[in-house]
């Protein structure tokens, strides 16, 4: 049996502006929650929102989570001094860029959408927006 060692990484201070063609449009569903600004989600944060939609959808709809956590985040133990090194991993997180549609859903009523959203936006930490696909102006990815 091997153990796989992770490297670890320093926290992002800044996100590198990079501009994509599609990174605002709504793919796989027809709702979605699009990011304002900056921020960093980790998986507890998702779980939430995954119960949050399951509870108020009545498990008829489906939620498409769009992100990956691949930064692990280090903390040192209590009582340890300065130095030798990072600390062990606490929590894998995500970072989310400005503009970017991060969850979508399908399958269900607008009204029961726009309540999930209501309940949904509270518990992030950063500012979102609803949107929804529009079918008439929809452009096809090639």
């Amino acid at each position: 049996m091997e153990i796989i060692k992770y490297k670890k990484r320093f926290k992002k201070k800044k996100i590198i502006k990079i501009k994509t063609k599609f990174l605002g449009c709504v793919h796989f569903g027809y709702y979605g929650i699009k990011a304002l600004s900056f921020g960093i989600l980790n998986y507890k944060q998702v779980e939430k929102i995954r119960y949050i939609f399951s509870k108020i959808s009545k498990k008829v709809g489906k939620l498409i989570i769009r992100i990956y956590f691949q930064h692990p985040l280090t903390e040192k133990p209590l009582l340890s001094r300065m130095g030798k090194g990072s600390g062990n991993i606490k929590v894998w997180i995500s970072y989310i860029k400005k503009g970017f549609i991060f969850l979508e859903m399908t399958g269900i009523n607008n009204k029961i959408a726009i309540k999930i959203f209501n309940k949904i936006y509270h518990r992030l930490p950063f500012f979102t927006k609803f949107i929804y696909r529009d079918i008439f102006n929809y452009q096809k990815i090639a």
